[in-house]
């Protein structure tokens, strides 16, 4: 998925290297050179200079779904159009009986042809010998919503979202199975925060606001060619992510920490937040808590009743 487009492959092509990209605005022209511009995209084979969208391979299904949507929408218009219709037993001469019904009078087109319009719930008195017949207006059909859900299906599994998050339509979806989908889903966006938006967008950024800041003279760090790459080695901590059960997910979290499978600093980092502020928080709390005299099971030096 391409993030931000630019005419030109990979700053790393060589072939490409020093080409210059215009960028127009209202009042101005700026000419900046393509190695400083970012072409962010998610590469789906080896060697591959330029992003696809994920949609491509699905735009034709998705006007078609719309064009489908609009049909069924003026077949319900259609639909609407109830109306009752009036019907005589023929006479002997094969003429509509009483000669009532010639005698009605109705728009006629320039040809001659009779027009009636149809209003929706429209119906008269009967007169005496006359019986009532309705219209039998299209439906949208009985597939129509199995019709959908397939097309939907298909345009989520293309752009890797599931189709319950992308319609929100959890009917004869479980709780279990529910978040079975959820996490599925997380570890998607997770390898693409990781292999894209990090290594390809986040980190080059901070590289180029470093070098910027030693070249305007605004860091001055000692010999900073040769350790360029420990200043600007960063830990990422991406948005955490709620707890889908939280009673049990922060059970099975504790039992993990207490158990050696993971660290509190990998559960903390998780969870979006600093492992070290974490825990000056919780020092600044107990602090505060013995001076005034209070008394918490949240205080980590107190160990809970039955733990071990």
């Amino acid at each position: 998925m391409a993030l931000v487009f630019h005419p030109h492959p990979s700053p790393g092509s060589s072939r490409h290297r020093g080409r210059l990209a215009r960028r127009s605005s209202l009042s101005r022209r700026m000419l900046i050179v393509a190695m400083d511009v970012l072409y962010i995209y998610e590469p789906q084979r080896a060697g591959q200079l330029r992003g696809l969208p994920r949609g491509t391979s699905v735009l034709t299904r998705m006007f078609n779904l719309d064009s489908m949507d609009d049909a069924v929408l003026e077949r319900h218009k259609i639909a609407n159009l109830f109306a009752g219709f009036f019907t005589t037993a023929a006479g002997a001469d094969g003429m509509p009986g009483d000669g009532m019904v010639a005698e009605m009078k109705t728009e006629t087109a320039d040809d001659g042809t009779p027009l009636a319009s149809l209003e929706p719930g429209t119906m008269q008195d009967l007169p005496p010998g006359m019986k009532p017949e309705f219209s039998d207006p299209p439906q949208a059909g009985q597939e129509y919503s199995h019709y959908l859900r397939g097309h939907l299906m298909a345009i989520a599994a293309r752009f890797g979202v599931p189709y319950e998050v992308l319609t929100g339509d959890l009917r004869d979806v479980s709780d279990r199975a529910l978040r079975l989908i959820v996490n599925e889903f997380r570890r998607i966006l997770e390898m693409w925060q990781w292999l894209v938006m990090i290594p390809r967008f986040c980190q080059p950024i901070r590289e180029a606001y470093l070098d910027a800041a030693v070249l305007g003279g605004q860091l001055n760090p000692q010999n900073y060619a040769a350790a360029r790459e420990d200043v600007a080695e960063t830990l990422w901590v991406p948005q955490g992510w709620p707890y889908s059960h939280p009673v049990q997910d922060v059970d099975a979290d504790t039992k993990a920490i207490r158990a050696g499978l993971k660290s509190r600093t990998a559960t903390v980092l998780a969870n979006g937040e600093d492992p070290e502020e974490v825990d000056f928080q919780q020092a600044a709390d107990n602090a505060r808590a013995g001076q005034l005299g209070l008394s918490y099971d949240s205080d980590s030096r107190r160990a809970a009743p039955g733990a071990t």
